[in-house]
């Protein structure tokens, strides 16, 4: 079922998380492919909602080829979501080898352990 949030469509849902999904999307304007996040209200409770806050924040300022670009953002009565950079590899922690992961820190501590040791290149 196709959902639409302003310019955006959301087609399909291609992850989900403890308090959300990620949709595969596009601008209907521009065509471009992005994913789109969607957080649900009812589940940012404290300092859930302040981690939320504080990804904003961090993908606002940061512009590096290898960081995700944050687009938009969209605010519903139910829901907040997040129109990002859309990557077809999928996510990052399979791309290096985890099955899962707890947090960010470990899939850069992955990382980070694999390019020591030279299993890993960043120009790769």
């Amino acid at each position: 079922m196709v959902k639409i949030i302003e310019n955006y469509v959301l087609e399909r849902v291609i992850g989900k998380g403890q308090f959300g999904q990620v949709y595969k999307g596009y601008h209907k304007v521009t065509k471009m492919d992005i994913a789109i996040k969607s957080v649900s209200r009812k589940q940012l409770k404290g300092k859930f909602y302040e981690l939320l806050e504080n990804e904003i924040k961090v993908l606002k300022c940061c512009n590096n080829n290898n960081i995700i670009k944050l687009y938009d953002i969209k605010k519903t009565a139910n829901n907040i979501y997040l129109m990002i950079e859309y990557c077809n590899d999928g996510a990052l922690y399979r791309k290096v080898g985890l099955r899962f992961y707890k947090s960010a820190g470990e899939v850069m501590k992955e990382i980070f352990r694999r390019r020591g040791s030279g299993v890993f290149r960043s120009d790769s």
